[in-house]
């Protein structure tokens, strides 16, 4: 009898954890409003299409350019940063092991590039942001790879994202 009761809580706290993980990358795409957000204050320009992101948490201000609000777009790297960790471990039975660590590396890539800003080591913020633009991509092919028999439209769109 307690043996099935442990089974229970088991698949119970799993349950949880996995709508805590979902809620925690479904929240992810958030960073966007703070990109606008921060965006918007900038004076010198920043443009979505030529400027890096990473720009926007550049804490320098020159008369050409200034991104005021850069503790904003710091804090979201890293805030996103650890939502995508947490997410990724709390939905670990789900993702698999490989697609969980890519997701892991990913979002620890993430919050290293907020605490290491552009224009104050820009070599240091290049190490820091590269796995990011690695992992995450290698980590929707494997995901959508593995998902193609049983959700095939779900599928399309991670390996199309991915790509």
């Amino acid at each position: 009898m307690a043996l099935a009761q442990g089974r229970r809580l088991q698949r119970v706290t799993g349950v949880r954890a996995a709508r805590w993980g979902a809620v925690a990358l479904l929240v992810r795409p958030a960073y966007i409003a703070t990109e606008f957000i921060v965006a918007a204050a900038t004076t010198g320009g920043y443009s979505f299409v030529s400027d890096s992101v990473s720009r926007l948490g550049e804490v320098g201000c020159s008369a050409a350019y200034c991104s005021p609000r850069h503790e904003l777009m710091n804090g979201s790297f890293v805030g996103f940063g650890a939502l995508l960790v947490g997410g990724a471990v709390l939905l670990s039975r789900t993702l698999g092991p490989w697609v969980t660590g890519l997701l892991v590396v990913s979002g620890l890539s993430s919050v290293a590039t907020g605490l290491a800003p552009l224009d104050r080591d820009a070599t240091l913020h290049a190490i820091a942001a590269g796995p990011l633009f690695t992992a995450q991509p290698i980590a929707l092919i494997v995901l959508g790879a593995r998902l193609r028999s049983d959700r095939p439209r779900l599928a399309g769109g991670l390996l199309a994202a991915g790509s």
